[in-house]
């Protein structure tokens, strides 16, 4: 099953029974299959080429001097439909400008696809002003410059044929902003509780400070690790042809019990309900109950794990505060008893 954004995969078993008749058409069914007939893809028949990277996708095309040929003059919106996989983004909108007065050209983000494909084919899907949608089946060739501005400039402002991509924001920027986020994302549902333990784990060591640094690394090394193996099972299945994203553990109901038990154990401890250990680093798997470095570590792993339908996917989320936290000579953790704690700022 498919939306604009992802596919899960799906299997079933069907069967039809269909009876045998004499080999003679029904008159009654005619006129809806040559009305199924009708609707399908027609040849475009037109000139066409395409310009693909990482971050845009552009599609060119001349209008077809043969009378049953490709027209867009007089449409509405037009969406294309690639056959070839990843060549561009499903969840971005599309859009498409005429350029000349038989030359049209439809952008939209580019797709994930790494290898260069000289052409591409698909379906071009073009709305009517009477509504009607009619498909037209096309071919492209690759070009390796850009077609047009991936923004469109205003009616009245002038004519720019520059191929220069817009400017991109600097890598430290973009650190500083996904920091900034991570901090406010940690106090989603999803993250807090398991901050909330570790807290608890860091208000022991006291004034230890060494200590409670290298707790911070494991930490951090364990949410790299457990984003970086992710990243690789999920690259390798896509290569193997499986249409899965992001969080697809959570497509399993099993997956989504033992979470969901893991977060009332958390809770109801939280609560004061019962004493899991002072020593506890995580919950959920008894790798988090360890002690020092492996503790922090794997109660990473687990946050990861846990924290998958955030809305802001960034591995910085679980990172920033305990970072911040323990890294911060102005912030000092002591801990009033084996449940409270609190993180005064000097």
């Amino acid at each position: 099953m498919c939306d604009d954004e992802i596919c899960v995969p799906e299997a079933a078993a069907l069967a039809l029974t269909l009876p045998v008749g004499d080999g003679a058409n029904d008159p009654a069914r005619t006129a809806l299959f040559s009305d199924a007939r009708a609707q399908l893809p027609k040849a475009a028949q037109a000139s066409a080429k395409f310009f693909q990277d990482a971050d845009m996708f552009q599609l060119e095309m001349l209008e077809s001097d043969q009378p049953d040929g490709l027209k867009l003059a007089g449409m509405t919106s037009a969406y294309f439909y690639p056959v070839e996989d990843g060549v561009l983004a499903y969840g971005k909108p599309q859009t498409i400008e005429q350029v000349s007065p038989d030359k049209w050209v439809l952008s939209t983000g580019g797709g994930y696809a790494e290898q260069k494909l000289t052409q591409i084919t698909g379906i071009l899907a073009v709305a009517g002003s009477d509504g009607a949608v009619q498909g037209w089946l096309l071919s492209a060739e690759r070009t390796p410059k850009p077609l047009r501005a991936a923004v469109a400039l205003p009616a009245a402002g002038p004519q720019n044929g520059s191929d220069v991509p817009p400017p991109r924001s600097g890598l430290l920027a973009l650190l500083g902003f996904a920091l900034l986020g991570g901090l406010i994302l940690n106090v989603m549902p999803c993250v807090f509780p398991i901050l909330s333990l570790k807290a608890l784990s860091l208000a022991k060591a006291g004034a230890h400070e060494a200590h409670a640094r290298a707790e911070a690394a494991a930490y951090t090394a364990g949410v790299l690790a457990t984003f970086g193996l992710a990243g690789i099972v999920l690259a390798w299945l896509r290569a193997s042809g499986f249409s899965v994203g992001w969080g697809v553990h959570l497509q399993d109901p099993r997956s989504v019990a033992v979470l969901a038990l893991v977060m009332v154990v958390i809770g109801l401890n939280l609560l004061g309900a019962f004493e899991i250990g002072g020593g506890l680093s995580g919950v959920g798997q008894d790798l988090t109950q360890k002690r020092g470095w492996a503790g922090a570590f794997w109660t990473g792993a687990l946050a990861v794990l846990v924290a998958s339908p955030a809305p802001c996917r960034s591995w910085v989320r679980h990172l920033a505060p305990l970072l911040c936290c323990r890294r911060l000579r102005g912030c000092c953790c002591s801990s009033a008893s084996a449940s409270a704690w609190r993180c005064p700022i000097c």
